[in-house]
């Protein structure tokens, strides 16, 4: 499958892959998320320059994938390419995995994952290794379990000097 077609579009397991004129959108899903479990204060500018080589097909750094719904972006996961500090090897990590609330009773976090999965395998050939991970206080424990039922438990995720963030509502 070439994930890269500007005329085709390209979903897997119910997830489109996002382009460049659902910048505006997933920016706007985004704040959602960002108001839900955001960690630092969120500046739209960096987002914004974030977003385009990951939706861009020339010099595509990142793939995004949304799940739409009858009122919009429902569920979406963003993931860049990218060398880890040490070697020239790409991995596929993870930057965001958001359901939006009113879309958690849905096998939409799961088809994430599997779409997820399905870009490590075909993004480049041979594959690019994806690397996934929780960073979160709101029911952790859950999506623990079924980040284990779909992928390798390789490690986990600490902090210092992160206070927990009140509940809030989208």
């Amino acid at each position: 499958m070439n994930m890269h077609s500007p005329q085709q579009v390209v979903r897997f397991s119910g997830v489109e892959l996002a382009t460049l004129a659902d910048k505006e959108d997933i920016f706007r899903f985004l704040t959602g998320l960002h108001h839900e479990n955001g960690m630092f204060p969120m500046d739209g500018e960096t987002v914004m320059r974030a977003l385009h080589p990951m939706l861009s097909i020339e010099g595509r750094t990142g793939f995004i994938g949304v799940i739409r719904g009858a009122n919009g972006i429902e569920a979406s996961i963003g993931m860049t390419m990218e060398p880890w500090w040490y070697t020239r090897q790409l991995s596929l990590n993870e930057r965001w995995n958001f359901v939006h609330p009113d879309h958690r009773r849905t096998t939409h976090a799961k088809r994430l994952i599997e779409f997820a999965k399905w870009v490590s395998d075909n993004a480049a050939e041979g594959g690019i290794p994806l690397i996934m991970g929780i960073i979160s206080t709101e029911r952790t424990e859950a999506k623990v379990r079924l980040y284990k039922r779909q992928l390798d438990y390789v490690g986990a995720f600490f902090s210092h000097g992160l206070a927990p963030r009140p509940e809030r509502q989208i």
